[in-house]
């Protein structure tokens, strides 16, 4: 099933860009914001969890633009080394900045798992697909 949607998702090229651009600048604000803004909220007891569904989506709508304007198989390898890169360069953004925030070592192994899984689906599917 899941195949159906990922053919379709491909075949959508400004949907797919505009997700991933609005994904992309979505991240970067949030992570760079300054704390308090974020408020108090329970949610970010589930902070890896977070991190790693974000990079996850991030990663997947990433190959699915390349994919999209390509109109090729995706390099997968290349696709997980961007969404690795983009996790850590986050991390050393919030180190950098001057709002309170901090690199956290752990964050950025959630974001390189979160990568990772969105690339092992991506082999899934392409395999699924490649006959089709």
């Amino acid at each position: 099933m899941i195949e159906v949607y990922y053919n379709w998702l491909i075949k959508q090229k400004a949907l797919t860009l505009i997700s991933f651009i609005a994904t992309t600048i979505g991240i970067v604000i949030l992570t760079l914001m300054p704390p308090e803004n974020l408020g108090g909220s329970k949610l970010f007891q589930y902070d890896k969890l977070g991190h790693f569904f974000i990079f996850f989506i991030w990663t997947f709508l990433f190959a699915l633009s390349v994919a999209t304007f390509k109109n090729r198989k995706t390099p997968l390898f290349i696709i997980f080394l961007a969404g690795s890169f983009f996790g850590i360069s986050i991390e050393i953004l919030q180190h950098l900045t001057p709002f309170g925030r901090s690199a956290n070592f752990i964050d950025a192994a959630a974001d390189i798992a979160g990568s990772l899984a969105a690339v092992l689906l991506l082999k899934y599917l392409q395999y699924q697909t490649k006959d089709r």
